[in-house]
């Protein structure tokens, strides 16, 4: 092996050693591309015991799941695909100065827009947030379609960065929601309904 394919052999299991320690949080990146320095991470850089309250049982009352050691992200600070589109690599921030980036799977994101949901009630609940007091998102537009299959109503919504979920609206769901509309947006029509479905 010559010099120049043993400096980049070398080279090349340097970078996958601080990639893999970085993914374990054994180091850290400072920066961004080719400016990017390395550090040791500090147990008081990003990580905190957080407590989680685990899904209740019936007979567990206000029992609570012991404390367990979770990294705190900071904030999200870009998103963008991989080059084969398989992945979606999320930009964070721990700490002021610190980038982290997660590769997640494409076909984990719907599982995950799902759970985040849902841990974003649970937090809402324990903080005693109203339920007619609701975070809004702007929808930029919106379609409706139908399945070919099973003919069932799909409403895709724009929203955000541009970001577009799509839902399913099975049964009577439909009918609802338009009578619904019609109740509360034509006032001719609004005295046939004692008060809107949903």
């Amino acid at each position: 092996m010559g010099d120049g394919e043993l400096r980049a052999d070398i080279t090349r299991r340097f970078l996958w050693t601080l990639n893999r320690m970085l993914g374990r949080g054994g180091v850290t990146m400072l920066g961004w591309g080719a400016a990017a320095r390395w550090g040791g991470r500090s147990e008081n850089d990003s990580r905190s015991a957080v407590r989680y309250l685990g899904r209740r049982q019936p007979n567990q009352g206000a029992k609570r799941m012991p404390d367990i050691s979770a990294t705190l992200i900071g904030q999200i600070t870009g998103v963008m695909s991989s080059d084969d589109g398989n992945h979606v690599l999320i930009r964070t921030e721990p700490s002021p100065g610190i980038e982290s980036v997660f590769a997640l799977k494409r076909d984990q994101l719907c599982n995950l827009i799902d759970l985040l949901a849902l841990g974003h009630m649970q937090c809402r609940k324990i903080h005693g947030v109203p339920l007619e007091q609701r975070d809004v998102y702007a929808t930029t537009w919106w379609e409706i379609g139908f399945d070919p299959a099973s003919g069932v109503a799909i409403l895709s919504l724009t929203f955000g960065a541009g970001g577009r979920l799509d839902f399913a609206l099975p049964g009577a769901m439909p009918m609802q929601i338009l009578e619904t509309l019609r109740a509360h947006l034509e006032p001719s029509t609004s005295q046939t309904h004692e008060k809107p479905l949903n």
